[in-house]
C-alpha cells in the first residue's frame, strides 16, 4: 500500500451540514474523517482549509501531490485544486515553471479543456484551481467488463483532439495525455484535465517521464517533443479504450517504455476483429514511432476521424454503477478475488485475456440423426384376406407404400442436408474472403500510412536543406559586404525566373527538379549578370532600357526601329570582383533546392490526396494496390530529391568555403599592405619630424648667432671710447642664455676681438 501524501492544511473548528445546514463542532476530528450530525444523524466529512478554499474531498493522489474537491468561498463555487507537495515548493525553478506553464494554460479557453482559474502557493506549497468536472472518468469506463462502443470512444478522441488544436495552435502541449486525465461531462462531453501540469522525472529507477503505457518514443529518447508527441498518448488512449489492453505491456515500467521502441503495437483487429478497418488505420497512424510518420496537423487528424464519425452513430455511455477502484497490472486479478462476496465461478479467459463463457448452440452445426423424423401413422381399414405367403394385399401394399414414403423423406432430408451444406460452405468460403479482404486492406493502409511518413520526413529534410542553402548564402553575401560594401549584394542575390514544374498525377516523380533548376540557374536573370559580364534586358519605348540605360543601335550591331518599338539589346554590364562574383556562384550553386522544395511540397499534396483516397470505405484491394504503388513511386522521387538536394548543398558549402579562403587571403593580403603603408608613413613621418628639427636647430643656431653680433653692435660707442671692461661684462653676460654650440662660438670669437683690443 502506497504512503498517504503529505499535504499541509488547516483544520476546521465548526462546519455545517450540508443536509440541516446546523452547525456542527468537529474540532476533535481530523479532517476527511467521517462524522455524525448531532441534528439530522446523516452521516458527513469534515472537511479542511486550505487559504481561501475549503477542502471537502479527497478525489485522487498522485507522486506530485493530491486534487482535492473545493469550495472557493470568495466566488462562492464548486472547483477542483491540486496541491503540490512542499518539497516541491522548496525547488524555486520548479515553482517558476510551474506559474509559466498554469499562466500558458489558462489561455486556453475550449470545452473540451476543463479551464484553469488560478494559481497560488499555500503553506509552501504550490497549488492551481482548476474547473471541477462532474461526470464519468474515462479509465474507470475503460476498466468496466463490457468493451466499449468503438464510434463513441471515436467520438471522445475527436472531443480530445478538438482541444488539443486549440493548444497547438498556441504553441502549448499536454505531456501527459491518459485515460485519467480525461472526464466525461454531463452532456457526455469529454474534457482534459491537468493541462500543462505533465509528470516530472524522479529518482525511481523504473520511473519515466510521462505515463508508460502512453508515453511517445521520443520522449524516452529525450528528443524534442512538440504537438505530435500528444497525437501519439492520445492515439495510445484510443487504443486501450477500443481493446482494453493497452498498446504495450510488460513486467514494470522499463520494459513497456522498452517495448515501444522495438516494436509496433499489435493490430487492433488481434483483440477485437470487428474494428473498423478506417479506425485502425487512424489509431496505428497516430502510434507511429516516428513523429514524421503521424498526422502532421491536428486538422489532417480531425478531417479522418470526422469522415468515420459521418457515418456511424455513436452510443451515449452507460454510467457506471457506483465508483470502482481499478487495479492495474498483473495482480488485478488476485485483488478482484479479496472483493467480498466474489465467490462465483467465472468461464475461463480465452486467447485474448477476455471471458467469452460457453458458446451458444446456434452456431453449432447442425446433424441428422435417427428418429427425428418420426414414421408416419397409417389409418385403419377393414380388414382382408391374406394372400398366398399368408399376408393380406392391402398389408403388402402398405408396406410398399411405407417405404416409397421413406425413400422419399430420406432424399428431401439428404438434399436439405446437402444444400444446406453447401450454402454454409459458400458462407464460410465468403466469409474467409472478406476477412482476407479486411485483412489486406488493413495491411495496405499500414504500408501507405509508412510510405506518407516517408514522404513527409523527406520533405522535411529537403525543407532543412533549402534553410540551409539560405543560411550559406547570407554567409557568403556578409563576407563579399565585409570587403566591398553592399554595393554588390543585390546582383549576388538575383534570381532567373523560376523553372516551370510540370503539372499533372504521378508522372511528377519523373522529375529531376534539381537538375532542371541548375539548367536555369545556369542562364541569365533579368538584369542579372551573365559569365560573360553581361545581361540581355527589353529596351523600353523611346530606347530605354527597362534597367534605366539607354539603348543604342550600335550597342546591338542594328538599326533602332522607325517607330520607336522596343527591341531586345544586349547591355554591357561592368563585371563583379572576383569576390563578389564567388559569392554569387554560392547563390547559384544553392538556387536549385529552392526549385526542389517547390517539387517536394507538391508531391507532399498528392501523397496526402493518395492518403485520404486510400481511407475511403468503397475502397477495394485493387484500388488500393494502385495507391500504394503511387505512393511508392512519390517515396522514390522524394528520396531521389533529397539525395541530389544533398549533393547540391554539398557543392555550395564547397564553394563557399573557396569564398572564405579567398576572403581570408584578401584579407591577409590587405592587412600586410596597410602594415607596409603604415610603415612607409612612419618612416616619412620620423624624415619630416628630422628635417623640422634640424631646420628649427639651424633657426635657433642663426638666432642666437644675431644676438651675440646685435649685442656687440650695441656697444660700438663703449668700444669707440675704450671702455672695453664694460663690454666684456655684457657679452659675458649672454653665455648662460646660450643653449647651442655656435652661439657660444660665436660669442668666444667676440669676446677674443674685444679682448685683443
Amino acid at each position: 500500500m502506497s504512503e498517504p501524501i503529505q499535504i499541509q492544511f488547516d483544520p476546521v473548528q465548526r462546519m455545517i451540514c450540508p443536509f440541516c445546514h446546523a452547525r456542527m463542532e468537529v474540532s476533535t476530528i481530523a479532517p476527511f474523517n467521517k462524522a455524525i450530525c448531532p441534528s439530522c444523524s446523516n452521516e458527513v466529512t469534515v472537511p479542511a482549509r486550505l487559504g481561501a478554499f475549503l477542502l471537502t474531498e479527497l478525489l485522487g493522489t498522485g507522486g506530485m501531490g493530491g486534487v482535492y474537491r473545493a469550495h472557493d468561498e470568495t466566488l462562492g463555487r464548486d472547483v477542483a485544486i491540486k496541491v503540490m507537495l512542499k518539497s516541491l515548493g522548496d525547488n524555486p525553478e520548479f515553482v517558476t515553471s510551474f506559474r509559466r506553464e498554469a499562466q500558458a494554460a489558462a489561455k486556453l479557453n475550449h470545452p473540451n479543456i476543463a479551464q484553469i482559474y488560478s494559481f497560488g502557493q499555500e503553506k509552501g506549497q504550490p497549488y492551481i484551481v482548476m474547473e471541477l468536472v462532474p461526470g464519468m472518468h474515462f479509465d474507470q469506463m475503460i476498466a468496466a467488463p463490457e468493451p466499449l462502443d468503438i464510434p463513441m470512444v471515436m467520438k471522445i478522441g475527436n472531443d480530445i483532439a478538438e482541444g488539443l488544436q486549440l493548444a497547438a495552435e498556441a504553441n502549448l502541449i499536454h505531456g501527459d495525455i491518459k485515460p485519467e486525465n480525461i472526464l466525461l461531462d454531463e452532456r457526455n462531453q469529454a474534457k482534459l484535465v491537468d493541462f500543462g501540469i505533465a509528470a516530472k522525472p524522479s529518482k525511481g529507477e523504473n520511473e519515466i517521464w510521462g505515463t508508460p503505457y502512453y508515453i511517445a518514443p521520443e520522449r524516452v529518447r529525450r528528443q524534442r517533443v512538440d504537438f505530435r508527441s500528444d497525437i501519439y498518448c492520445l492515439g495510445g488512449t484510443l487504443y486501450h479504450a477500443i481493446t482494453q489492453h493497452p498498446p504495450f505491456d510488460g513486467a514494470d515500467a522499463l520494459e513497456v517504455v522498452r517495448a515501444r521502441l522495438q516494436r509496433p503495437p499489435e493490430p487492433l483487429e488481434t483483440y477485437r476483429p470487428e474494428v473498423d478497418p478506417e479506425v485502425s488505420a487512424i489509431i496505428m497512424r497516430m502510434l507511429q514511432a516516428e513523429p514524421a510518420m503521424r498526422y502532421p496537423t491536428y486538422g489532417s487528424l480531425l478531417s479522418d476521424m470526422r469522415k468515420y464519425l459521418a457515418r456511424v452513430q455513436p452510443r451515449a455511455p452507460a454510467s457506471p454503477s457506483g465508483r470502482r477502484i481499478v487495479i492495474k497490472g498483473r495482480k488485478a486479478a488476485t485483488a478482484a478475488l479479496s472483493t467480498p462476496g466474489a465467490t462465483r465461478q467465472m468461464p475461463a479467459p480465452n486467447a485474448t485475456g477476455r471471458n467469452t463463457g460457453p458458446i451458444g448452440s446456434r452456431t453449432r452445426p447442425m446433424v441428422i440423426t435417427r428418429g427425428m423424423f418420426p414414421d408416419p401413422v397409417l389409418p385403419q381399414g377393414p380388414a382382408t384376406a391374406p394372400d398366398a405367403d399368408g399376408q393380406s394385399p392391402g398389408a403388402s401394399w402398405g408396406k410398399r407404400i411405407l417405404v416409397a414414403v421413406l425413400i422419399l423423406v430420406g432424399l428431401s432430408v439428404a438434399g436439405g442436408v446437402s444444400a444446406w451444406v453447401i450454402h454454409w460452405r459458400n458462407q464460410k468460403a465468403k466469409a474467409g474472403r472478406l476477412e482476407a479482404e479486411h485483412v489486406g486492406i488493413s495491411r495496405r493502409q499500414a504500408e501507405m500510412t509508412t510510405l506518407h511518413g516517408t514522404i513527409l520526413k523527406g520533405v522535411e529534410t529537403i525543407a532543412s536543406l533549402e534553410t540551409q542553402a539560405g543560411v550559406l548564402v547570407t554567409q557568403a553575401v556578409a563576407l563579399v559586404e565585409q570587403d566591398l560594401g553592399d554595393t554588390y549584394s543585390a546582383r549576388i542575390v538575383e534570381e532567373p525566373p523560376e523553372p516551370a514544374i510540370p503539372e499533372g498525377g504521378i508522372d511528377l516523380p519523373e522529375t529531376n527538379a534539381v537538375a532542371e533548376a541548375e539548367t536555369g540557374a545556369a542562364a541569365a536573370a533579368p538584369g542579372g549578370a551573365m559569365e560573360t559580364g553581361t545581361v540581355a534586358v527589353a529596351a523600353a519605348p523611346g530606347g530605354v532600357t527597362a534597367t534605366g540605360t539607354v539603348a543604342t543601335a550600335s550597342e546591338t550591331g542594328g538599326e533602332t526601329p522607325a517607330d520607336g518599338g522596343s527591341a531586345v539589346e544586349a547591355v554591357a554590364l561592368e563585371p563583379l570582383p572576383p569576390l563578389a562574383q564567388m559569392a554569387r556562384d554560392v547563390h547559384q550553386q544553392a538556387l536549385p533546392l529552392k526549385t526542389a522544395l517547390r517539387l517536394a511540397r507538391r508531391l507532399e499534396a498528392q501523397a496526402g490526396t493518395l492518403l485520404d483516397s486510400a481511407h475511403a470505405a468503397t475502397n477495394t484491394l485493387d484500388t488500393q494496390e494502385t495507391a500504394r504503388q503511387q505512393l511508392v513511386a512519390l517515396a522514390a522521387n522524394i528520396e531521389g530529391e533529397q539525395v541530389r538536394a544533398a549533393q547540391t548543398l554539398a557543392a555550395a558549402r564547397e564553394k563557399l568555403g573557396a569564398l572564405v579562403r579567398e576572403s581570408q587571403r584578401l584579407a591577409s593580403e590587405r592587412r600586410q599592405a596597410e602594415a607596409e603603408a603604415r610603415r612607409l608613413a612612419a618612416e616619412q613621418q620620423a624624415a619630416e619630424d628630422e628635417a623640422r628639427r634640424q631646420a628649427e636647430q639651424r633657426e635657433a643656431v642663426r638666432a642666437e648667432v644675431m644676438r651675440v653680433v646685435t649685442a656687440v653692435e650695441t656697444q660700438k660707442e663703449s668700444l669707440l671710447k675704450h671702455q672695453y671692461a664694460k663690454v666684456l661684462r655684457e657679452l659675458r653676460a649672454l653665455e648662460g642664455e646660450l643653449r647651442h654650440e655656435e652661439g657660444r662660438q660665436a660669442l668666444a670669437l667676440a669676446v677674443r676681438r674685444v679682448t685683443c683690443l
